[in-house]
């Protein structure tokens, strides 16, 4: 009888929850899918940067948007004599199409991205001035609220970078910005 009665509240407690869990998500998810601006730090493929993006507010039923992302990134090579290791910088511009799951689990929403990248290659490292490719990524973010409206995330995302260019002022024409990509930053919605 005991366990009857506590499966019951139990039940209960769940249901009643669960409908205030899911005005909170609506209301999350609604502020969440407003005009935003953040800031990252990033890898492409080794090549440690930092930036900032924009991204649309969401349109197709809140579930797709536009990011365009500038950012400063580093090619980690050796000089042309080979005696010393130099952190070259160079702008990366990235815009692409995110598109995103409902808000999870009260405060997670899952979403992924994929576009087109734009390399300002360093004269030091390349003689090409601008060098193409593409990426995509899966990420996540955990939304930070305020009476049930998000005002901001945190966010971690992984997945592939392809540039179409090697750095042939370099011994063995190396590759960069390309293989894994991870960036881990903070967004802010408006």
């Amino acid at each position: 009888m005991k366990f009857n009665i506590f499966t019951l509240l139990t039940l209960a407690f769940l249901f009643c929850n669960n409908n205030s869990f899911a005005q909170l998500k609506d209301s999350l998810s609604n502020k969440s899918n407003r005009f935003s601006v953040g800031i990252q730090i990033s890898s492409f493929g080794g090549d440690f940067g930092w930036g900032v993006h924009f991204t649309s507010p969401y349109f197709a039923k809140k579930r797709l948007a536009i990011r365009l992302s500038a950012q400063y990134h580093y090619y980690e090579h050796l000089d042309s004599n080979a005696t010393e290791t130099l952190w070259t910088p160079y702008p990366a511009f990235k815009l692409g199409f995110v598109s995103t799951s409902k808000v999870l689990i009260n405060f997670l929403r899952l979403y992924s991205h994929t576009g087109a990248l734009i390399v300002v290659p360093n004269t030091v490292f390349s003689d090409i001035p601008i060098a193409f490719g593409a990426y995509t990524k899966l990420g996540a973010e955990a939304l930070f609220s305020s009476n049930g409206k998000a005002w901001g995330s945190y966010f971690f995302e992984g997945g592939w970078i392809g540039l179409f260019s090697k750095a042939n002022r370099l011994p063995g024409n190396p590759v960069y910005s390309n293989g894994f990509l991870a960036a881990t930053g903070v967004r802010f919605y408006f």
